[in-house]
């Protein structure tokens, strides 16, 4: 089991702990279940779906952690669902060559989308470097669209260097690029940027480069974590980077930099020559009690045009129920602050990316509670600009069969429409994908 989905389950224990009685609130979006997980045999259309991207004809793309041809304990798989169809179809099945070397279990993270429809992600396992089965350490891919089908390529597979120092096992598989924070699609050629929680130079996890040339691409560990005497500089990154028009990236990280050290920190990188230098901006837990500027972060950073960054914290927060913060980058003199801690009715342990819409208004998810939530059943759809309104409460209906725990970022489109999965509940009780509507 990975880390990340260890995380979610203690999310839901902690959700049965905290729960409310059944309120069932009205939601301002109405919801739309356009996909059941495990709606095929032994799961070979996939579950534990991860975040969606929408490409320019409206068709969402996304992966599983788990399912495809496997049965339900396979390996996981990519996916794209035609709205205007109503069509769900499977793109690829990973471990579909010997010893997975093509890759296996997606984590949390939204693929991207090149000029030319291609799509790029990481595995948290799988690859060429393993003893056989999925115990390989991860991969980078392209799924490359080939008239009627769709053909992968690995771009690199991690653990290629004696003790993983070119890092191992993304748990956050999301990649970035120049040009990403403004929405620009991926040129296809341009580097990319991702996290290793582990592997490194001091096997604590580092950021990664992936050049192109020509036909074949190189990887190059640009920062290994716990350079520092006692992982002054943090460690094991629990974020994919998110960067800015400069060229800085930004992440978040597992192990802060001063006790209790296991409650994260957030790292920013700036480019110098040919190096890149590490500054911790906020470490988390500083305000007692209870680690009122929040504990434990598990989503990547959302940047807006002035360069602000917001983020989420599952834990912490006035009432330990996670919360919402922004930080303006400065170095040491970042400015941090927390802009709302949930309470239980609301939400709670949010655990994923932020979207902005055009005006400034951050929409986001929590994996638990809400109005409606029972044992450890619900979660909540919310937007943010000074104050919280919550869109949708999750198990509103009967059995959740309009979903519970969401466990994705969302995709806004052009009219405002919001897209996700989450984990449980749904037609099926094995999750969904969903559409909101206001």
């Amino acid at each position: 089991m990975t880390k990340t989905v260890l995380a979610k389950l203690v999310c839901a224990c902690l959700a049965a702990m905290f729960g409310l009685a059944s309120v069932h609130g009205a939601s301002a979006y109405t919801i739309k279940t356009l996909y059941a997980f495990c709606s095929e045999d032994n799961c070979a259309d996939g579950w534990i779906p991860w975040d969606v991207t929408m490409d320019q004809a409206g068709v969402l793309y996304g992966a599983t952690a788990a399912g495809g041809l496997a049965g339900e304990q396979g390996y996981g798989l990519i996916y794209a669902y035609d709205p205007a169809a109503g069509h769900y179809s499977v793109l690829y099945d990973f471990c579909s060559q010997p010893s997975c070397a093509d890759g296996a279990n997606p984590q949390p993270g939204r693929m991207i989308m090149d000029v030319n429809g291609n799509l790029y992600g990481m595995t948290n396992s799988g690859g060429a470097h393993g003893s056989g089965g999925n115990d390989g350490k991860g991969v980078v891919f392209e799924l490359m669209r080939s008239h009627h089908r769709w053909r992968e390529k690995i771009l690199y597979s991690f653990c290629a260097l004696a003790g993983c120092a070119d890092g191992s096992g993304p748990q956050k598989t999301g990649l970035t690029y120049a040009g990403a924070a403004s929405g620009a699609p991926y040129d296809g050629t341009s580097p990319l940027y991702g996290t290793t929680e582990s592997g490194g130079a001091n096997g604590h996890g580092g950021v990664f480069q992936l050049k192109r040339h020509g036909q074949q691409w190189s990887e190059s560990v640009i920062y290994s974590f716990c350079a520092q005497a006692g992982c002054a500089d943090g460690a094991w990154p629990s974020s994919a980077p998110t960067m800015d028009a400069q060229g800085n990236l930004y992440g978040m990280l597992d192990f802060g930099i001063s006790p209790p050290f296991l409650d994260g920190a957030i790292f920013g990188l700036t480019p110098h020559h040919r190096h890149w230098n590490e500054t911790i901006l906020h470490a988390f837990c500083q305000q007692p009690p209870n680690c009122q500027d929040g504990s434990a972060p598990l989503g990547s950073l959302t940047l807006d045009g002035v360069g602000n960054l917001f983020g989420t914290v599952q834990v912490g927060g006035t009432n330990n129920q996670g919360a919402v913060f922004k930080l303006v980058p400065n170095g040491a003199n970042s400015q941090y602050s927390v802009l709302h801690s949930f309470v239980g009715q609301d939400g709670a342990h949010p655990d994923t990316d932020l979207t902005m819409d055009a005006t400034g208004n951050l929409v986001g998810t929590t994996f638990a509670q809400g109005a409606n939530a029972t044992g450890s059943n619900g979660g909540t759809v919310f937007q943010l600009n000074g104050s919280l309104q919550t869109l949708y409460d999750f198990c509103g209906q009967a059995n959740c069969s309009d979903g519970s725990n969401p466990n994705s970022g969302l995709f806004m489109d052009a009219a405002g429409n919001l897209y996700g999965t989450t984990t449980n509940g749904g037609p099926n009780g094995r999750g969904e994908l969903y559409e909101l509507s206001p």
